[in-house]
């Protein structure tokens, strides 16, 4: 749930955007890893640490919907940023999923 707060309150925030991210890396609740990742891509526009948690997230999870999750919050918040766009040139050519 303090996942999916974050994102009413926390835009902009490097704390909160620390937190989302440390939620990334830490969490093995797939859920929360999600939301994460969705309030990540409402809160994160252009903070580095906020795209490299997503990068991250794209390069290891193995559930595809978070994958996606990911890659469209990368997208919403990563204009611009070079790699953010190698980030996504990356799951063009890697994924097998047409949804990705």
């Amino acid at each position: 749930q303090a996942a999916e707060s974050l994102w009413k309150i926390g835009q902009g925030n490097p704390d909160a955007i620390a937190v989302l991210v440390e939620i990334i890396r830490t969490t093995e609740d797939k859920y929360t890893r999600y939301q994460a990742v969705e309030s990540l891509g409402k809160i994160g526009q252009g903070n580095p640490d906020a795209i490299a948690g997503l990068l991250e997230i794209i390069r290891t999870t193995e559930n595809e919907k978070t994958r996606i999750q990911a890659a469209e919050s990368l997208w919403k918040i990563g204009q611009g940023n070079p790699d953010a766009i190698a980030g996504l040139l990356e799951i063009i050519r890697t994924t097998e999923n047409e949804k990705t």
